[in-house]
């Protein structure tokens, strides 16, 4: 009986130590600072200046590597005095995007994530994984993996919210 009732009583105390530990998740009432390599300030929240594609990925991760050439076409296609892009490196360094984004020439901001801080208010695994925010800060738009149709997706939220702004 009595190690029933310790055993229980363990469970309990193990069971309320794990609900207390539950990771922090985004909210636009809680903005996210971001800033790139190039030292430009982005912010994700309530009240943004503009709609936001928030790219998170990795260097090493052969789906990112495909998708960002036609991210790239994609984002040249769009007009970017309407829409803020920022790639997130997931568990990268700013010099190591330095040293990677060199190589490359997109049109597109990057931004270290090397202890996973804003990667994990999202997700806890895979890239590439795509979020559209609009101006209130909520996603509208989110995908994970890369296909041609995702980005066809993403282009008519875009479409979507571009539009509202509009009206």
């Amino acid at each position: 009986m009595k190690k029933t009732f310790l055993l229980f009583t363990l469970t309990l105390l193990l069971a309320s130590m794990l609900m207390s530990c539950s990771s922090e998740q985004y909210s636009p009432e809680k903005p996210v600072k971001i800033t790139s390599i190039d030292n430009k300030e982005f912010v994700l929240g309530k009240n943004m200046e503009k709609p936001a594609v928030v790219v998170f990925f990795a260097t090493w991760c052969p789906g990112c590597k495909r998708m960002f050439p036609v991210l790239n076409k994609f984002i040249n296609q769009q007009d970017l005095t309407q829409l803020d892009v920022i790639a997130i490196g997931r568990e990268h360094t700013k010099e190591e995007l330095k040293q990677w984004s060199d190589t490359l020439n997109y049109s597109f901001s990057y931004a270290p994530d090397p202890n996973r801080e804003i990667f994990n208010l999202f997700a806890d695994k895979h890239v590439p994984r795509i979020y559209l925010f609009d101006k209130d800060g909520k996603i509208v738009f989110q995908t994970v993996g890369f296909t041609i149709n995702k980005i066809s997706a993403m282009q008519e939220a875009i479409d979507l919210i571009t539009k509202k702004q509009a009206e």
